[in-house]
């Protein structure tokens, strides 16, 4: 795959704290905790792959469809199937590139994957001299897990003919207690203290001058700055990723960096 993160053994017990504090929203009340049941959370890793008949006969007529991911197998029941329920739907959000509508997603991996190939082929059919083979591939992997946090990323790629590739990396952190998908919210307590923090930090990657704007720097298509869809716990700190065309056109590919724990502690949710 074209992105690599360096995995975490574990995340400072003070994250941990500040984390599993946070203040009740409806949400949180509803979540049960399962961390007191001594049930053993194991993870394997799962294929998927399917490809059009067309790849027997020309690899350059082809299309393929490849899927790795983590997939809980033991551990309190309610907690491995909301994670795997969720990694499921990302999961296929990663493979149906061409969706729409969320309904599409309601299907399972292999109805999507028969449909796309079953476009594919109906494309070679009615244009023989197509040039381009499609290919799509998501890498699935544990960026870290301890006993109540699990970071989980999927590296997609797809080249469905066109100019170039596209890539985009799904970062999903789960509250092993309960099976709950951890947003920003669940961690900071301000955003807008938060984006402050993440901007300066973007600017520094991006060597970006204070005195320019964002905007006028070519980020984020003229409006103002945001934090990014995809972050990750990490060993060292809290990991942001902006995927190509989150912030800038794809020729500025992404743009990635890692906040230390200390610059983030006004913000990170106390105990």
């Amino acid at each position: 795959m074209k992105h690599v993160i360096k995995k975490s053994k574990y995340v400072p017990l003070v994250l941990l704290l500040f984390l599993f504090a946070c203040q009740s929203d409806p949400d949180d009340q509803q979540a049960t905790d399962y961390s007191q049941t001594g049930q053993e959370i194991t993870i394997e890793q799962k294929t998927f792959a399917k490809e059009s008949s067309y790849c027997q006969q020309d690899s350059t007529h082809c299309m393929r469809i490849n899927a790795s991911y983590p997939y809980l197998v033991t551990g309190p029941s309610a907690v491995i199937q909301a994670i795997n329920d969720t990694i499921a739907y990302h999961l296929k959000s990663n493979l149906a590139v061409f969706a729409v509508d969320q309904s599409e997603l309601d299907g399972s991996l292999d109805s999507i994957a028969d449909a796309y190939i079953l476009d594919f082929e109906q494309l070679m059919q009615e244009t023989p001299d197509y040039p381009f083979a499609w290919e799509i591939e998501v890498e699935g992997s544990i960026l870290h897990k301890s006993a109540k946090v699990l970071s989980v990323a999927l590296n997609a790629y797809s080249y469905t003919g066109g100019a170039h590739p596209n890539i985009f990396l799904d970062l999903i952190n789960f509250d092993l207690t309960n099976g709950k998908k951890l947003n920003l919210r669940d961690i900071f307590t301000d955003e807008d203290k938060l984006r402050a923090v993440v901007e300066k930090k973007f600017r520094e990657v991006r060597e970006i001058e204070p005195s320019i704007s964002i905007a006028d720097a070519g980020f984020f298509w003229g409006d103002s700055f945001s934090l990014p869809q995809n972050f990750a716990l990490q060993e060292e700190g809290v990991y942001f990723h902006y995927n190509p065309y989150e912030a800038a056109a794809y020729a500025l590919g992404s743009t990635e960096f890692t906040i230390p724990y200390e610059d983030l502690k006004e913000v990170i949710r106390q105990p």
